[in-house]
């Protein structure tokens, strides 16, 4: 399962990952993860043994995958029915995630950069 990070906050970290959805189709899903630990229960743990990103599991994940194969060299390849993320990198207020298809050929997914604040907050 890859996993490339972008850092959203200094507590947040968004991670795209390969999902199989539907059945014998491979797609990007997305999860938010706490590393900080800040939505984890009070619990009585020595320090340094309690690794919160590995064990509380994700705060968030959508419920269907944000990158779907759809396109014929995504449909069809080395393996068909494929995407899967390789990159995501914001330049110039956009966002680039690229990403490889039907483990053939690469591609490249945009989409503007959102304002991050209390009206983007759920």
């Amino acid at each position: 399962m890859g996993s490339p990070s972008e850092q959203l906050s200094s507590d947040d970290i968004l991670t795209l990952l390969q999902c199989r959805y539907p059945k014998d189709q491979y797609s990007v899903g997305q999860m938010l993860i706490d590393p900080s630990g800040s939505f984890r229960p009070d619990l009585d743990v020595p320090e340094g043994e309690y690794q919160p990103a590995l064990m509380d599991g994700p705060i968030a994940r959508i419920e269907k995958p944000l990158l779907v194969p759809t396109q014929s060299g995504e449909q069809e390849g080395q393996v068909d029915q494929v995407v899967f993320a390789e990159g995501l990198v914001q330049f110039k207020g956009k966002w680039f995630l690229y990403f490889g298809q039907a483990d053939s050929t690469l591609g490249v997914a945009t989409a503007d950069v959102q304002p991050w604040g209390e009206g983007n907050q759920q």
